[in-house]
């Protein structure tokens, strides 16, 4: 045999095999996307599908030549046929078999399917050949519209209950509860048509289930009460998203036959604009739902006549209209029609007008409650478009917004579809154009016209939503050329497998392209992290300058004082926002950053979300354009695993990262670094033992007992290469441990740590790190100076102190004035203390580098606490765990009239550890300060209330507030080098 004839013959028995792995590679890759969002997931798809193929191939071919070795008697079984079966079967369940760790069962599964394939596969072909002709034809539409309805359903819950991630769907969504209660009066000329029919659903619905309650009002900062009619009203607009797709398909059939409409509709339902805005409460889509259903009409009417068509397409076009104004540009179609329908009757003109009058009024209930205020709403909302330019960014330069709209167009094209299908659509409208059935395509063509003027005539007020209406023409015009291409090249030729090859590899690329997007929309929103995080860092009634683009109908939350700043222009520029507080800037991908070498964020998150600005958000500190600490300055107590670690910018990367402190917390975290992540610092304190799986199934047993590796690195994933992104888990402790487990971006930070348990060379064996890191604190030179004494080399000491003094001039002697060795009472802050630490710490306010835990009582003790009450004590548990080191304890206490006694024990589970202060409250006093030395951890801290009087009552501690003791702890670490001379 030919060498070629073999490797074709190979290649159609490995098919099914390479089939198989595919779809496994895919549903690997998709089980990735729903723990992490990134820039490119089109690219990791591609290549989990391209690498599964290769690999399920490999493995079938493997497996079919042992098995004719050793047992070459033996009907040979289908292994491909197993492994594709086993795809069909596991491929959608992989999220929950990862999560559970099940994935291995596939090994012993796929000889088992292997056999039975082979076993069923001669009646399955049987049966099979006995089917008539075109019998696919049904399950291919049908398969269409499921798959087109599941893309669109993931994400459906996007956001909430938190945010809603567009500008006008709140204000759109806010009008349900009205229109349910019978008053469809919005309050402003908008047309609301979908909102009329979503609300009548709802209304159905209520009335067959009997529920009269009514429907809560929209907050859009608080939208989780309204959770369940926002819901069904995005299910409802992802059923009118499927419809677009069943008219597409029906009119690309009616136009080129089956398979342009089956792939017209195919290119449509992988459409990652149509995907979002089938999610989101708009006029767009239904828009799109309408205009398409009357070109459909028309394009009957234009073929068979008849004024019911017309009927039918002028109702559709007026429901179109009471949709969104401009959609009413459908009614062309039926115009058209008219004039080249076989019979063109004035009644067939007339059952077109009173159709359009008709749908426009059954998608307008105001017009028959309040004709006046419709009309009132009409007038004002024509006058609203037609100044819609003056009102848009660059109104004084008329040019400039067109440019900036003939800019945006292509970009947004090329971000959502790519650029290979923005490059091949002017091929397809050339082709379009050419075609010579110009009366049966003179509706569509009419219709698309319209479309493009339109699109035309918003370009100096352009966005990604108003192109919903546009692309369903492009797709069409796309399936019609790209079938003729393929039909073109049909016999046997130098390009036929080129052509059709790269045809194919198109198809299947947009296929992972609208796939990508509909996964990372199960992903939370950007806004959500961000949010989460402002809450948890920057307490209520501060100020917080914000420029938001498109997203300050819900974001920032309520309880700041807000201030809108141009805070991306100043940015930009290289300046400082003014004010104090935080400045919040939402940056979408089209806009320019800022130059990192002059400004740097304290904060951002940056995550693909499917959403047309798809922002960056950034945290920037007034007066401080890059946030800086020469001191290792962590709290000393644990805090609650956050799951996603955001590591872009120099704050984020000297925060440690705590997974486990408290069996009951989450103990997975995901790690995010576009730059890519260097080794990280690990400590492991507390009873007990954990595994901690670095990825790639590598896993490591640690435990505070046992001298592990200070520095661990977590195995990228394979895909993609650029962002990095890491999974890390870490197996709970037993609920009677007591370990704490943490990982610190800046390896350096661990050295106060290192210091207090006497590991001197681990210090030691970290400095090779800091030299490489431009980013590591001045101080770790401190701690290396004093591991080198406490080695017995001094001189080594010496020798690191003045190369200290050399690279970071004026640092030893600022650190010298903060830990207080210098003329006068020793840990008395005063403004100069205040400048030494300024000079070392940006910002040296603030809860940034030297954040608070505090605890105010208003009514009982959060669950986290545990508190008893005596006639003569109050014993409160303090929530969180803490760690080893100086910390600063103010305790408000309500005030008596004798002296009290208070006592603070350190515990661990179940096991008194030992007292840390014991102290006389003065009568009448409301409070007292102690500096507590926790010299082991992680300890829960308790605190005992003694009265030592028998009046008014039981004592009572009323809150608290814990930091670290900066005074002390530069003091004792100054210490360190006491021996040295």
């Amino acid at each position: 045999m030919p060498i070629a004839g073999y490797i074709v013959a190979l290649c159609r028995r490995l098919a099914p095999a390479g089939l198989g792995g595919a779809l496994l590679g895919l549903a690997s890759q998709r089980h990735h996307l729903a723990a992490v969002a990134w820039d490119h997931p089109a690219a990791r798809l591609l290549l989990g599908l391209a690498l599964g193929a290769l690999l399920g191939a490999g493995l079938a071919w493997a497996a079919a030549r042992l098995q004719a070795r050793l047992a070459p008697a033996r009907r040979p079984w289908s292994w491909g046929g197993g492994l594709l079966l086993l795809a069909l079967a596991a491929g959608p369940a992989w999220e929950p078999l990862a999560r559970a760790g099940l994935v291995w069962l596939g090994l012993p599964a796929w000889p088992v399917l292997a056999w039975l394939v082979a076993r069923s596969a001669p009646p399955m072909r049987a049966s099979l050949s006995g089917l008539a002709p075109g019998w696919w034809h049904g399950w291919a539409l049908a398969g269409l519209l499921l798959l087109a309805l599941g893309l669109r359903l993931a994400g459906l819950g996007h956001g909430l209950p938190l945010t809603i991630p567009h500008c006008d769907t709140p204000k759109q969504l806010a009008q349900i509860p009205h229109f349910v209660s019978g008053n469809f009066d919005p309050g402003f000329s908008y047309p609301m048509g979908h909102i009329y029919l979503y609300s009548g659903m709802i209304s159905l619905w209520r009335g067959i289930t009997g529920q009269a309650e009514p429907l809560p009002e929209l907050n859009p900062n608080h939208p989780a009460s309204a959770g369940g009619y926002i819901l069904a009203a995005r299910a409802i607009q992802v059923v009118l998203g499927v419809g677009c797709v069943l008219w597409l398909v029906l009119i690309g059939r009616g136009l080129w036959g089956r398979p342009a409409g089956l792939l017209a509709g195919l290119l449509l339902a992988l459409d990652p604009i149509h995907l979002t805005y089938s999610r989101q409460v708009m006029g767009d889509v239904p828009q799109a739902f309408w205009i398409l259903a009357s070109l459909w009409a028309a394009l009957a009417a234009a073929r068979r006549g008849g004024w019911e068509l017309l009927l039918l397409s002028g109702l559709l076009a007026g429901l179109a209209l009471a949709t969104k104004l401009y959609g009413g540009y459908a009614v062309l179609t039926g115009l058209v029609a008219w004039w080249f329908s076989p019979s063109r009757h004035w009644g067939g003109l007339l059952a077109l007008v009173g159709g359009l009058l008709l749908g426009w009024g059954l998608g307008s209930p105001l017009l028959w409650q309040d004709p006046a205020t419709w009309l009132e709403y009409l007038v004002n909302e024509v006058r609203s478009q037609s100044q819609i330019a003056a009102k848009a960014p660059l109104a004084h330069d008329r040019l400039a917004q067109i440019w900036g709209g003939l800019r945006f167009l292509p970009a947004t094209l090329a971000h959502r579809l790519g650029w290979a299908w923005l490059l091949a659509v002017p091929l397809a409208l050339v082709w379009l154009g050419s075609r010579p059935q110009r009366r049966a395509l003179a509706p569509l063509l009419a219709v698309f016209s319209a479309a493009l003027i339109i699109t035309a005539l918003r370009l100096a007020y352009l966005r990604e939503w108003d192109l919903v209406h546009l692309t369903p023409f492009l797709h069409l015009a796309l399936a019609g050329a790209g079938l003729a291409l393929w039909r073109r090249f049909a016999s046997p030729g130098f390009w036929r497998v080129p052509i059709r090859a790269g045809l194919a590899m198109a198809l299947v690329w947009q296929g992972l392209v609208g796939l990508s997007f509909a996964e990372v929309a199960r992903w939370p929103d950007t806004r959500q992290f961000a949010r989460q995080w402002l809450e948890s860092h920057l307490p209520p009634g501060q100020t917080l300058a914000h420029d938001l683009v498109l997203s300050s109908w819900f974001w920032p939350p309520d309880g700041y004082l807000l201030l809108e700043e141009p805070v991306r222009a100043t940015l930009r520029q290289g300046q400082r926002p003014g004010g104090e507080g935080l400045a919040v800037a939402e940056w979408p991908w089209w806009e320019p950053r800022p130059d990192p070498a002059r400004v740097q964020p304290l904060m951002e998150f940056a995550l693909l979300g499917g959403y047309w600005e798809d922002p960056a958000i950034t945290f920037n500190l007034p007066r401080t354009p890059i946030p800086r600490s020469e001191l290792i300055l962590w709290p000393p107590w644990v805090e609650p695993p956050r799951g996603q670690g955001f590591l872009d910018t120099p704050w984020a990367r000297r925060q440690p990262l705590h997974l486990a402190g408290d069996p009951a917390l989450p103990p997975g975290l995901r790690l995010h670094a576009r730059e890519g992540l260097p080794p990280l610092g690990l400590a492991v304190l507390g009873q007990g033992r954990a595994r901690l799986d670095l990825g790639w199934g590598l896993v490591r047993t640690v435990a505070a007992q046992d001298h592990g590796p200070l520095l661990v690195a977590p195995l990228p994933d394979l895909i993609p290469l650029w962002p990095r992104s890491h999974g890390l888990a870490l197996s709970a402790p037993p609920g009677d441990s007591s370990l704490w487990v943490a990982l610190f971006p800046q390896p350096a930070d661990l050295a106060p740590l290192l210091a207090r348990n006497g590991d001197w060379s681990g210090i030691t064996t970290l400095a090779a790190s800091a030299a490489r890191d431009p980013e590591a604190p001045a101080e770790f030179q401190v701690f290396l100076a004093a591991a080198h004494a406490a080695q017995g080399q001094p001189e080594a000491a010496r020798q690191t102190l003045a190369a200290l003094e050399r690279d970071r001039p004026g640092f030893l002697a600022a650190y010298r004035g903060l830990a207080g060795d210098r003329p006068g009472p020793p840990g008395r802050p005063g403004p100069a203390w205040d400048q030494a630490l300024a000079s070392l710490v940006q910002p040296a306010v603030g809860p940034w580098w030297l954040p608070e835990l505090t605890w105010v009582r208003a009514g009982a003790a959060p669950d986290s606490f545990l508190e008893e009450t005596t006639p003569q004590r109050h014993h409160l548990w303090l929530g969180p765990s803490f760690l080893p080191g100086r910390l600063a304890l103010g305790v408000d206490l309500e005030p008596r009239p004798g002296p009290q006694r208070l006592r603070v024990v350190a515990h661990r589970p179940g096991v008194f550890t030992g007292d840390l202060a014991l102290a006389t409250v003065p009568a009448q006093a409301d409070g007292i300060t102690l500096s507590l030395d926790i010299p082991k951890g992680p300890v829960g801290l308790e605190l005992i209330l003694e009265a030592m009087d028998d009046e008014a009552g039981p004592p009572l501690v009323r809150g608290y507030r814990a930091r670290l003791d900066v005074l002390a702890e530069l003091a004792w670490r100054w210490g360190l080098l006491a021996g040295l001379p």
